[in-house]
């Protein structure tokens, strides 16, 4: 079979930052359900191959218990006879100058597998008979000569925006990977996207943070022949925001049960909400007092940015002035509105 799973930047140990320290363990668990359910697809599936493109731990020095859980589940899947090829990505790399990587310097060596192959050097490695060049974070310049079919790194692409809105000043171009590849697969970057046809930003396999509200997270299953790919949704708790502002906004029990919510509402609301909240049981809540004018507006703002009516109003009202350069003043009106709304 030519197909692989691929994924990134899984992040152990991350925590979501507006809800405080409370959700340590949650968020392990979270995680490690993430690697299981890739496991479990690879026996459903008939797939013998993982790869994943870096970031396997957010701290460079993640704390012992949290390594062996993670190696557990790791070796696990090889003696599932499941192979994995991991890259070394930016945290992965140990927080000791001349220690390589945190995979090096933490791994038990009793229960090393010859099926989990860390990549800390560039390499190439013949996988389902294609050539596959991998590119750890911090070589991105290293592989100007490779004749290869696919490059795995874990690095910015120049010039990309990603649906987060952040844009890369770093790594590789799409110039020079299309000198040295026929396809790429990167990590580093947090949201999945298909870049022009050219190669995929694989993207973490569950929400981290709060930027990633209402953006859909999983892996990858990627045919090595066809460069073919299919998304698979990761069954994890999500992140919602919510913002009660009047009577006419209501907490949800399909939205927030199971899942970790962080809300923003006035005062004389915050005991009922965390009520509704506890009562529909929510994995985790934090409930912020709206404490002034500019809170409420930028809340009401974000409100109206998500119910699209932003950008329809921008477009109208541009449309109805007698201005030159219409479009490109309806991009930059709506760029301004997402700014504004969060």
């Amino acid at each position: 079979m030519s197909k692989v799973i691929c994924y990134s930047d899984i992040h152990h140990g991350t925590l979501i930052g507006k809800l405080g320290s409370n959700d340590v363990d949650l968020r392990v668990e979270d995680a490690l359900d993430v690697e299981r359910q890739v496991t479990q697809y690879c026996l459903d599936h008939g797939i013998d191959t993982v790869l994943f493109c870096g970031d396997r731990f957010r701290s460079r020095n993640p704390s012992v218990w949290l390594f062996n859980m993670v190696e557990e589940v790791w070796f696990d899947r090889a003696d599932k006879g499941i192979e994995t090829f991991a890259l070394v990505g930016n945290h992965d790399q140990y927080r000791i100058v001349g220690h390589g990587s945190n995979y090096s310097v933490l791994w038990n060596k009793k229960v090393v597998s010859d099926r989990v192959h860390v990549i800390e050097q560039p390499s190439t490695i013949t996988i389902k008979d294609k050539a596959f060049g991998f590119v750890p974070f911090g070589y991105s310049l290293c592989c100007a000569d490779w004749k290869v079919d696919l490059i795995v790194f874990h690095d910015e692409l120049q010039g990309f925006k990603d649906d987060r809105g952040y844009i890369g000043r770093s790594g590789f171009s799409t110039k020079e990977l299309r000198q040295t590849c026929k396809f790429f697969l990167s990590g580093h970057i947090h949201a999945f996207a298909d870049v022009h046809g050219q190669g995929l930003i694989v993207g973490a396999p569950y929400q981290m943070d709060m930027l990633d509200v209402g953006i859909r997270k999983g892996f990858l299953v990627f045919d090595t022949e066809t460069f073919e790919h299919e998304f698979v949704e990761t069954r994890v708790p999500k992140i919602v925001r919510i913002d009660v502002l009047d009577d006419t906004d209501v907490v949800k029990e399909q939205e927030v049960a199971g899942n970790y919510v962080y809300c923003r509402t006035s005062r004389n609301k915050m005991d009922a909400v965390k009520d509704k909240l506890k009562r529909f049981e929510a994995r985790a809540f934090r409930v912020d007092e709206i404490v002034d004018k500019g809170m409420f507006v930028e809340a009401f703002a974000r409100k109206v940015y998500e119910a699209r009516s932003g950008n329809e109003m921008i477009h109208e009202y541009i449309d109805s002035r007698d201005v030159p350069n219409k479009l490109s003043l309806r991009e930059k009106g709506c760029e301004i509105w997402q700014e504004v709304a969060g």
